[in-house]
């Protein structure tokens, strides 16, 4: 998984961030990979390097679109004891 933030790609290297809500998430991602057998690899890539995901965290949905008319919306679903986070 390619982020332009590098603080978070570090933290799901070392498993380990200072935030304890940021280490729950953590925890959990490294549970379900235990879990079902599968690996996700977090990478940091420079938003200037990576357009496409900038866009998304910019919020320019409609321009992301345009470049990937095959992308497909998910529903996000947020665990309760962290929608304050959102």
């Amino acid at each position: 998984m390619w982020t332009d933030n590098q603080a978070n790609a570090e933290a799901i290297y070392n498993g380990y961030y200072r935030q304890p809500e940021i280490n729950n998430i953590i925890a959990q991602i490294y549970q379900a990979q235990i879990q079902g057998c599968f690996s996700v690899k977090f990478e940091y890539i420079p938003g200037r390097a990576n357009s496409q995901a900038d866009l998304l965290s910019r919020n320019r949905h409609r321009e992301f679109l345009k470049h990937n008319p095959t992308a497909r919306y998910l529903h996000l679903i947020i665990p309760s004891e962290y929608s304050d986070l959102i």
